[in-house]
């Protein structure tokens, strides 16, 4: 459902990391780490980061530190 970059974004975004963060590692703009985040947001039927986190921990795409 997402492509390969909009997992990249997915996953940096849930492990907390800012848009300016993301944009410097994957050496895109900002502008263009928000156009991911949108579509990715849609694709998943996300409102906020929270329903995002929610997503990842349910699928072990990602776990909570304690």
């Amino acid at each position: 459902q997402l492509s390969a970059r909009e997992r990249e974004i997915f996953q940096l975004m849930v492990e907390g990391h800012s848009v300016k963060e993301i944009a410097l590692t994957k050496h895109i703009t900002e502008k263009t780490v928000r156009k991911h985040r949108t579509s990715v947001m849609k694709k998943l039927n996300a409102q906020d980061l929270g329903d995002l986190v929610r997503f990842a921990v349910k699928r072990r795409l990602t776990f909570v530190d304690e």
